[in-house]
Parts: C-alpha cells; sequence; structure tokens
C-alpha cells in the first residue's frame, strides 16, 4: 500500500538544495572536460597547397610570370587571386606577346 504525505517547505527546500549540489557538480565536472577536450585542436593542412589570398591585390606580370613557372593553370591562379580567369588570359596574352 502506497501513501502520499505531504513535506513542509524547508523539507521541499532542503532536498532541492541538495539535488542541486549534486547537479552543479556533475556539471562542473562535464563542462571541464569539455575544456579540456577542446585545449588543442588537431587540424591537417596540406601543405603543398598554395594560401589563398583572403584580399585582392594587383596581379603584376612578374607575380603572374611567378605563377606560370610554377605550373599553375590559369584556373588556379584565378582562384588563388581572386580575379577573373578572362582577365587573367588577357594579361597572359599580353607578357606572351611582349616576350
Amino acid at each position: 500500500m502506497k501513501t502520499k504525505i505531504a513535506l513542509t517547505k524547508e523539507q521541499v527546500d532542503k532536498l532541492v538544495e541538495t539535488e542541486t549540489k549534486a547537479l552543479q557538480v556533475k556539471f562542473d565536472r562535464d563542462v571541464a572536460s569539455l575544456r579540456k577536450k577542446y585545449e588543442v585542436v588537431e587540424i591537417e593542412i596540406d601543405s603543398t597547397a598554395p594560401l589563398k589570398q583572403t584580399k585582392k591585390s594587383k596581379l603584376t606580370d612578374e607575380l603572374l610570370n611567378e605563377y606560370l613557372s610554377k605550373g599553375m593553370s590559369v584556373k588556379e591562379i584565378a582562384e588563388l587571386s581572386g580575379f577573373n580567369e578572362g582577365y587573367i588570359y588577357k594579361i597572359k596574352k599580353r607578357i606572351l606577346a611582349a616576350k
């Protein structure tokens, strides 16, 4: 047989306080675990791939010659520099005509 008993406000407060402390300890442990997990994050970086420029800079003849001498295609140069492929073809054609 089961019966229900009404607890006083003080008894309820004491039970809630005890459970709150237990939950706080578990929460603090979990947060510490997360901090330790994310202290050092490993990422793989392909060192052979050139870094993409974050801002457009002037594409000089010397810079374009350097990219071409590395064997880069016009498409790769466009992705790296942020310039349109047509613009790069135009500069490449002008450079080759000058030689």
